[in-house]
């Protein structure tokens, strides 16, 4: 993944290519720095939301440099949490 000043795909599960016509599907997704703090905060109220939303999505994730140093940042209780989270843009 290339991180410069434009979003950036965070490579997930392709999306279907025939989607069921009862479900839309969002193929691209901008993410921002509070779901990311949620997936890696197990203490945040909104965690298990956020980790349920990224078992079912099937499309692509992007986001910014400012939005992963925001998350870094307010994971910094845990540098387990923070390299967890760069390990998983990687």
């Amino acid at each position: 993944i290339c991180l410069v000043q434009r979003p950036v795909a965070i490579p997930m599960d392709p999306p279907p290519t025939n989607p069921p016509s009862s479900k839309s599907f969002v193929r691209n997704t901008l993410i921002d720095a509070g779901p990311l703090i949620a997936l890696f905060d197990r203490s945040d109220k909104y965690h298990l939301k956020a980790v349920r939303f990224l078992e079912e999505y099937q499309g692509y994730l992007w986001t910014t440099w400012p939005v992963l140093t925001e998350a870094s940042h307010m994971l910094d209780f845990s540098v387990r949490a923070q390299l967890a989270l760069l390990e998983w843009v990687d």
